[in-house]
């Protein structure tokens, strides 16, 4: 339940999601969403969208903006944990701020590492390989990872130099993708730092372990566009955004879409 308001655009809306990890033994999605809008001068309703693809979609945005202020800039190869809907948009995103001519898939179900491969070269000129093992990564200078693992989805000595990694999938305590020796040992910039230090299992169990505190969080990405502090200061330095999540993502990404398509006149209109 993620609620947020935007005085200066007079709309609030919220978020609701359900997340059922049993799904996944279903062949259905974890995640189903629904991001609700509404006038926030008379409280109408404006309007109701699907939560899942906008979740995907703004969270692809935000690991596009952090690659493009925290990757290399000749960064060429992508590897990407999970082949689902994140996994999807993790590429859009993290493609549309880099040249990516190699995109290395992981997955635990090789057909649907397979199937998202086929998808994305009928879409983008970019070599798409579903990776064996997580010593390929060495190749890698970003890594995404969109996944509901629990523990982490691969070793820290499988690390290149100087890579960033997008770490977007562990949204709760008990949750991790990333080795907490990784996480020791990179820059961490995260989205909002309240949350990822209440939700983020890839910093909450570092923490624990006494392998780091919340004073090695380096900034929030929003510091880093508005200039407050710097981000790689390296070509060998590891980089890691975290994320859980933003509200405010979520209404912006839901506000566009929705004056889009009254202006295109597209949707249904529902009367209340």
């Amino acid at each position: 339940f993620m609620p947020v308001l935007s005085p200066n655009e007079h709309q609030f809306g919220v978020k609701v999601a359900n997340v059922f990890h049993g799904n996944f033994s279903k062949k259905i999605p974890t995640i189903h969403a629904i991001v609700l809008l509404f006038d926030s001068a008379t409280g109408e309703p404006r309007a109701m969208l699907d939560g899942e693809n906008i979740t995907a979609v703004r969270t692809g945005a935000a690991s596009g903006l952090a690659s493009d202020l925290l990757a290399r800039k000749d960064a060429q190869t992508l590897a990407i944990f999970g082949a689902g809907i994140q996994g999807r948009a993790q590429f859009e995103g993290v493609h549309a701020v880099r040249n990516i001519q190699t995109c290395l898939l992981f997955d635990t179900n090789r057909n649907q590492a397979e199937s998202l491969a086929d998808d994305l070269s009928s879409r983008f000129e970019c070599d798409f390989r579903v990776a064996e093992s997580d010593r390929e990564l060495r190749k890698a200078e970003i890594i995404c990872t969109a996944t509901n693992s629990f523990e982490p989805v691969f070793s820290d000595t499988s690390l290149g130099s100087g890579v960033h990694i997008n770490a977007i999938g562990a949204y709760t305590r008990e949750m991790s993708e990333v080795p907490p020796a990784t996480v020791a040992r990179s820059k961490i910039i995260v989205d909002q730092r309240d949350a990822c230090l209440t939700e983020a299992g890839d910093l909450i169990k570092p923490i624990k372990s006494g392998l780091l505190t919340d004073q090695n969080i380096h900034a929030e990405l929003g510091e880093i566009v508005e200039n407050k502090t710097e981000g790689r200061l390296n070509e060998k330095e590891i980089t890691l955004f975290k994320s859980v999540g933003n509200a405010i993502q979520d209404l912006v990404c839901a506000n566009y879409i929705f004056e889009t398509a009254v202006a295109k006149n597209l949707g249904t209109t529902i009367n209340l």
